[in-house]
């Protein structure tokens, strides 16, 4: 995880039965993003001694692709700034993004449109008229999977559309929301690509381990392993359906409550709940 909300995201992935692992610094990127299991991509503008932001975010990708890991992007605030605008054109031309996040003012300036306006992090306006196909054709611009955030989440991987319904409007009132996201599309993702695998491997009737490690099934040119929408629409669910059981218990109050519940909500989400109250609708 580079770039992170860390208290947040790594809580969150704690609570999922997850085990997140966050790293500043470019040079031990490299060797991270090369690791098995999804990268989750926060861009941010920061600078480092020698190292602004393309620099410092640029060897994850690589890797990443390189290793058929699944790389998830959020390029936050992308809107805000002409720098941020031109760091994240750089990282989209540098490597192949797994699933591309973000809100509709993010997404909004990545896809060079001027039909929502970014504040800050925030989206200024009603929004898109026709979010399915913004995300279906951002989709296949980048030949990635595109996820757009807000009341309803729209998902895209170019040919494939959904529309989810599950939510509650006090996710945008914690800060750190987006990055729990990120992480939990990461997190199943990461589940999608070890699938693929194992699949690949019973098929073949080869092992898909080596020294005890899930090996990345596929040709060289392969930058990702299994199905990132299936993926990606676990995580919107699993952190939508968590924050519509934390809101409905007695002791959330706001924002301040809300947090503590929502994790505990993500540790004790059982699969049949997600399937019971998923609302989710081909667009």
């Amino acid at each position: 995880m580079f770039g992170v909300d860390e208290t947040v995201l790594c809580r969150g992935e704690w609570k999922d039965g997850r085990r997140s692992l966050r790293e500043d610094e470019g040079e031990r990127r490299w060797r991270i993003a090369s690791l098995r299991g999804a990268i989750a991509l926060h861009d941010c503008e920061r600078e480092y001694p020698g190292c602004l932001l393309t620099n410092y975010n640029h060897p994850s990708g690589p890797a990443a692709n390189l290793s058929r890991t699944p790389l998830v992007f959020d390029p936050v605030g992308v809107g805000a700034t002409d720098f941020r605008k031109r760091t994240v054109k750089e990282l989209l031309d540098a490597f192949q993004i797994s699933v591309l996040k973000g809100n509709a003012g993010e997404l909004a300036a990545v896809a060079g449109s001027n039909e929502v306006r970014a504040k800050g992090v925030d989206s200024a306006g009603p929004g898109f008229a026709d979010p399915a196909g913004f995300v279906r054709g951002l989709a296949r611009k980048e030949k990635t999977t595109t996820l757009l955030t807000g009341p309803i989440d729209y998902l895209s991987d170019g040919t494939r559309a959904v529309k989810i319904s599950n939510g509650h409007h006090i996710l945008g009132r914690v800060t750190g929301s987006g990055c729990m996201l990120g992480s939990l599309v990461a997190t199943y993702c990461a589940a999608a690509a070890h699938v693929a695998d194992a699949d690949a491997a019973e098929s073949s009737g080869t092992s898909a381990t080596v020294d005890g490690e899930l090996t990345r099934a596929g040709s060289a040119a392969d930058t990702v392993r299994g199905d990132m929408l299936v993926g990606a629409l676990a995580g919107v669910l699993v952190l939508s359906i968590a924050a519509e059981k934390a809101v409905a218990r007695g002791d959330v109050y706001g924002p301040g409550t809300f947090l503590p519940a929502l994790m505990d909500e993500v540790a004790h989400l059982q699969p049949e709940e997600v399937r019971g109250r998923a609302k989710v609708e081909g667009v």
